[in-house]
């Protein structure tokens, strides 16, 4: 399935996603390599589960990078799933796919955890018809891995980057 079948579905939207690949094969710029090996954190995500994030775990050395570096290794989950890609998915269905591609683990999953009046979900689904609903948050998530926080922008359903950026600084503090 190309890239473009995957943001606008050409097949049965209601179908999970069972392997995706790269063809042709690409190989990693060894500056990105460079950039992975001395980072501090690597941040994976928000974006597109299989269009966006994957298709970068799969360049070749870029997986293989990541989980020899010695930075921590941050998931951001996205808010909501979107239509023929990551229907029914929650915060862990989310985690469980990148690990797959990643060939590793995360050490921190961060995700929204603030529940959104339905008009207000409504109303962003009307801007954003390719969305489909919130991420659905599992029980008993590892709450030493899972990092459940209001992560909204005041009376939106957006990632805050302060939000998320004082969290992410919050882990590279705890690693000093």
């Amino acid at each position: 399935m190309r890239r473009k079948n995957i943001d606008v579905p050409k097949h049965n939207g209601n179908l999970k996603i069972k392997r995706v690949f790269l063809k042709p094969k690409a190989k990693a710029y060894k500056k990105t390599i460079e950039a992975i090996n001395n980072a501090d954190l690597i941040v994976i995500g928000p974006g597109d589960l299989y269009s966006s994030i994957v298709q970068i775990l799969l360049t070749e050395g870029i997986s293989e990078a990541i989980n020899k570096a010695k930075a921590k290794k941050v998931y951001i989950c996205n808010l909501m799933t979107k239509y023929g890609e990551t229907n029914n998915f929650s915060v862990k269905d989310f985690s469980d796919e990148i690990e797959k591609y990643l060939k590793g683990k995360l050490d921190y999953v961060i995700y929204n955890n603030k529940i959104l009046d339905k008009e207000k979900i409504k109303k962003f689904k009307k801007e954003h018809p390719e969305l489909i609903e919130p991420v659905k948050i599992d029980k008993n998530l590892d709450s030493k891995k899972f990092i459940g926080k209001n992560l909204l922008l005041k009376d939106s359903f957006e990632h805050d980057p302060l939000k998320v950026a004082k969290i992410l600084i919050s882990l590279i503090e705890k690693g000093n």
